[in-house]
């Protein structure tokens, strides 16, 4: 019997419905968001584990958490789900414009200065996208593009994740901000060696940003 047999039982909406239970952790958001009942959540939950033979779900009385296994899966589904979409939009035969909602995760470090540019172009080229943001750090940010919690992101590259693709999108260089009366202000640039045993204030840990300054 081919392995994938076993799917045929289900269903697009038992995948939405995976994926949703697994952004919202909670299976009566999760049901009120699909507008369904939780009985019938809880059933569509069921039917693909044992369809899949694993336990996607850890429930416990306030909430339930993904096994690893299960995040591997919603992973999957994701990406299943947004390569059906894509199918729907060739079958129309024609470009679709982008509407519904985009969950766009950012980096503290780029948001306040980048998306005040671009955020008011995108609402009036697009005005049947609903756009959602959620500013985290970088680790946090990729944990969530795996989950399907997120649809893309704005992070600082390389992230060197052989599951994610990247895109470059800007280029910045690092500029080193010293007091006028500092002893490397009237310098043009500035070595790494002429840092090393200088103090800095740099952002806290788990910043991208504060690695790549250190590397």
């Amino acid at each position: 019997m081919n392995p994938i047999d076993r799917l045929d039982a289900l269903s697009l909406r038992d995948l939405r419905a995976l994926v949703c239970l697994a952004q919202h952790r909670h299976f009566g958001r999760a049901a009120q968001e699909m507008g369904i009942s939780q009985p019938s959540l809880s059933a569509a939950i069921q039917k693909i584990e044992i369809c899949l033979r694993a336990k996607v779900f850890q429930r416990t009385s306030r909430r339930c958490d993904l096994t690893p296994q299960g995040a591997a899966i919603v992973e999957q589904a994701h990406i299943a789900l947004g390569e059906l979409s894509r199918l729907a939009s060739i079958s129309d035969g024609r470009r679709q414009t982008l509407e519904g909602r985009f969950r766009l995760g950012i980096i503290p470090t780029v948001a306040p200065y980048y998306l005040p540019h671009v955020f008011g172009a995108i609402v009036d080229k697009f005005p049947k996208l609903e756009l959602v943001l959620r500013e985290e750090i970088s680790e946090s940010l990729v944990e969530k593009l795996r989950s399907g919690e997120i649809d893309a992101a704005l992070l600082s590259l390389p992230l060197g994740e052989a599951d994610l693709l990247e895109y470059p999108v800007l280029q910045e260089e690092l500029a080193l901000a010293v007091p006028l009366t500092h002893p490397l202000a009237t310098e043009t640039t500035v070595s790494i060696s002429a840092l090393k045993t200088r103090d800095m204030v740099m952002l806290e840990h788990g910043h991208c940003l504060r690695d790549q300054t250190l590397e």
